[in-house]
């Protein structure tokens, strides 16, 4: 029988470092205290900032070697993971990996893919990135101070909120632009005219 199901629906940041806690004093696997220090820290920032936006939520996930919280959002309908982190209790390691490992599998928009690549080529780029894969990078994340990582979510939302933005226009037409209803007024002979004059 699992004693540590994995939790279903949405979960807070405080209820996944618990559950996260609960699975690893199961398995009984000490980890170090500066490392799961800087975890808990990542964690609550990055989701603090991350459910500020509108169509976020956080989803739990639990895996061979551990726990991952992903950091999901909503586009056209469908919930996507834009990156997660982890918890690898048969190594002590915790890392940061995305942006959205299975966008090619799963088909997403080409608005998403363009949104998702563009935060990859940034994430590649920095010196916290050491696993470079085709997709995505991987951040050891008690290697780097909390302050250090701040930045994957704060790109992410930006890029996220960017991206929700502009899904968010009227199709076929920019914000703004909509052409002006034309209103008819009766002439001195009784018949409609357009009141929009033309040159």
């Amino acid at each position: 029988m699992n004693e540590n199901p994995t939790p279903s629906g949405s979960i807070s940041p405080d209820a996944f470092l618990k559950w996260e806690a609960e699975i690893r004093s199961a398995e009984h696997r000490p980890l170090t205290t500066g490392a799961l220090r800087r975890f808990r820290q990542v964690v609550r920032s990055s989701t603090k900032l991350w459910l500020a936006g509108p169509g976020r939520r956080l989803r739990a996930a639990r895996v061979s070697d551990g726990c991952r919280l992903h950091f999901q959002f909503l586009h056209q309908d469908r919930w996507l993971t834009c990156f997660f982190v982890q918890a690898h209790h048969l190594d002590g390691l915790f890392t940061l990996k995305g942006p959205c490992p299975e966008r090619k599998r799963l088909g997403v928009s080409r608005s998403a893919m363009h949104s998702l690549d563009g935060l990859w080529e940034s994430w590649r780029q920095w010196p916290e990135s050491e696993g470079l894969g085709r997709l995505t990078v991987t951040v050891y994340l008690h290697d780097w101070p909390p302050t250090r990582i701040a930045k994957y979510a704060a790109s992410a939302d930006k890029a996220v909120a960017a991206l929700q933005k502009h899904a968010g226009k009227p199709a076929g037409k920019a914000a703004g632009k909509a052409t002006p209803a034309r209103t008819r007024t009766a002439s001195p002979k009784g018949r409609s005219a357009t009141a929009k004059r033309r040159n």
